[in-house]
Parts: C-alpha cells; sequence; structure tokens
C-alpha cells in the first residue's frame, strides 16, 4: 500500500538504529527461549517523523516503530 513509506522507514532504521553507528535509543530489549530456540527482540523508535519525506502526509502521525528479531 505505502510502498515509498515502506522502503524510506525501512532505510531511516537500518541507517540509525540497526547498523553498529545507529544514533537511535533502544527502548526494548526481550530474549525468547520458546519452540526450542533463542529469539532476541530489539525495539527502536524513531520520535520525530519530519525526518521522513514520505510520512509528512500523515499529520497525526508523532512515532515510528522498528521491531529487530535476531534469531
Amino acid at each position: 500500500n505505502q510502498k515509498k513509506a515502506y522502503h524510506e522507514v525501512k532505510g531511516y532504521f537500518k541507517r540509525n538504529a540497526f547498523d553498529t553507528s545507529g544514533q537511535l535509543r533502544l527502548v526494548a530489549d526481550t530474549i525468547d527461549n520458546t519452540h526450542g530456540r533463542v529469539t532476541r527482540r530489539r525495539a527502536f523508535v524513531c520520535e520525530d517523523t519530519s525526518k521522513l519525506q514520505t510520512l509528512r502526509d500523515w499529520p497525526e502521525l508523532t512515532q515510528v516503530l522498528a521491531v529487530e528479531t535476531i534469531s
């Protein structure tokens, strides 16, 4: 539905959260040990949506969240 927004947001979080030099603060970090495997989930939040051009038409949007799953 929102392919341009998806790609921009994905790239933003890749650069600013998931890369080792990322600047975004980690807001949650959990480890789940179920079904015979260990899974780590890390959540990051972008609180300044003005940095994302494709989301400017969403005036009520205040945050964008990304969750990284590491198995």
